[in-house]
């Protein structure tokens, strides 16, 4: 593979293998044959009519019969047949290239993703932080916080994958839509550019169902990455490791990558596909450890989501 065809994979996307630029060479050629015939119908019609009109008998006769009713027609219909095929040329050329671009499109918000996902760590760790800041500020709070039940625990840890989610969620759609807001500024966004994207990233029913789907899925990836690192806490030698700060970023790294495949997993089922279809791709493992391999760096966040767990 090329690295521009690495590139295009890890974006998600595989280009068609047509090429535009023969086909409009095609085109142009198809077109010339077309020009020559039109060009000799013009310039052999004068000469037929000639012979027809200053010429008399039987083999005239039978002349003219031949060339308005027999052979007259046929150039006219093969330079029509050459036309044809110069538009559908020209035709095939204009939806490859309109694909390609569009692909290219959906490839640049995988990676705009990407880089969203690596900061949304980052960001709300630093919201973590000032909430930390905040409790500890306050004893009677921090010793209330130690003192609660393990319902209570259990509800705040669920409203903080639910705040999470939430922020993760609808910051992908901002997203989306701000990817194509601003492409819709120098293309034509028409029904075949919706076909090759596969839905209507303007519907307000799509972002939606595409929000509240991205919600359940990260809500998912929240709860698996805990447990993950929770459970790896309590193995002998997985415990002592992560006593050091880089132990704990591997871990948590490990952790990660569990709950994102989790999050593929729901993502997938929620918009119905077949269970052999539910399981990551190779193409979205290759983004997932770009993208928490990256957050394996020390956050300077410690927060509670600012862990370095969030999104997926």
């Amino acid at each position: 593979m090329t690295v521009e065809e690495i590139l295009w994979w890890i974006g998600g996307v595989e280009m068609p293998k047509g090429d535009s630029a023969k086909a409009r060479q095609a085109a142009v050629i198809w077109g010339q044959i077309a020009d020559r015939l039109e060009s000799s119908i013009r310039t052999t019609g004068p000469m037929a009519t000639d012979i027809s009109t200053h010429n008399s008998g039987h083999g005239i006769d039978e002349f003219t019969k031949f060339w308005t009713q027999e052979f007259g027609p046929y150039p006219h219909e093969l330079a029509a047949y050459c036309r044809r095929i110069q538009t559908v040329c020209n035709g095939y050329a204009d939806a490859v290239d309109k694909m390609r671009f569009w692909l290219t499109v959906l490839a640049i918000q995988t990676y705009l993703n990407i880089l969203f996902t690596i900061a949304y760590g980052w960001i709300t760790g630093w919201a973590g932080t000032l909430a930390e800041l905040a409790v500890i500020r306050n004893r009677a709070a921090f010793q209330a916080v130690a003192q609660r039940t393990l319902f209570q625990k259990i509800m705040i840890k669920l409203l903080e994958y639910l705040i999470d989610s939430i922020g993760y969620a609808a910051g992908q759609q901002l997203l989306q839509l701000g990817t194509f807001g601003v492409v819709d500024l120098f293309a034509d966004y028409d029904d075949d550019a919706k076909k090759i994207i596969g839905y209507d990233p303007y519907s307000l029913k799509t972002n939606g169902v595409q929000f509240v789907q991205a919600v359940g899925a990260n809500f998912a990836f929240d709860g698996a990455a805990d447990l993950t690192v929770g459970a790896a806490g309590k193995v002998g030698p997985l415990g002592r490791f992560m006593s050091s700060g880089a132990g704990q970023r591997v871990v948590r790294f490990g952790g990660r990558m569990v709950g994102s495949n989790v999050y593929t997993v729901v993502g997938n089922m929620e918009q119905g596909k077949q269970p052999d279809e539910w399981l990551p791709t190779w193409q979205q493992e290759v983004d997932k450890l770009i993208i928490h391999g990256a957050r394996i760096a020390k956050n300077p966040a410690k927060g509670p989501i600012g862990s370095g767990r969030t999104g997926p």
